[in-house]
């Protein structure tokens, strides 16, 4: 769990994630991984290390500056395997319209040309005839 208390903080987890989505793929692409326990054994012996020497810098102040836990966190139950379910909204989202573009399905937009193009032709032979 990663608390960024400000909008800074947002912007360099969020740079940190993309970093290491586009260099770790790429890195195990070129070292031939394509197994899980190669993976792993990759993460642990040579993309720790790297990412440790590169990006991590000591801090001027050596007091621990971590906000605390919320209430009722528990870090250990968040392990792979034996993560807690997350709790649902006490109010879910409203639902959209019947209406909405999307839940219309493809053969009325079909309909509602050809609808329109024999009103337009209609128009224009009547309009001939006059």
């Amino acid at each position: 769990m990663i608390l960024a208390g400000s909008p800074q903080a947002k912007g360099r987890v969020e740079r940190s994630f993309g970093t290491a989505q586009d260099r770790l793929i790429k890195e195990m692409r070129v070292a031939g991984i394509d197994t899980l326990g190669g993976a792993n054994r990759f993460l642990a012996e040579w993309w720790t290390p790297f990412w440790n020497d590169r990006f991590t810098v000591n801090s001027r102040d050596p007091m621990d500056a971590h906000r605390p836990l919320p209430p009722g966190v528990d870090l250990e139950a968040e392990c792979l395997g034996r993560a807690r379910p997350r709790p649902r909204p006490a109010s879910s989202p409203p639902k959209p319209r019947p209406n909405r573009p999307w839940r219309r399905g493809f053969e009325n937009d079909v309909r509602l040309a050809v609808a329109k193009r024999k009103a337009r032709e209609r128009d224009e032979t009547a309009g001939k005839d006059r």
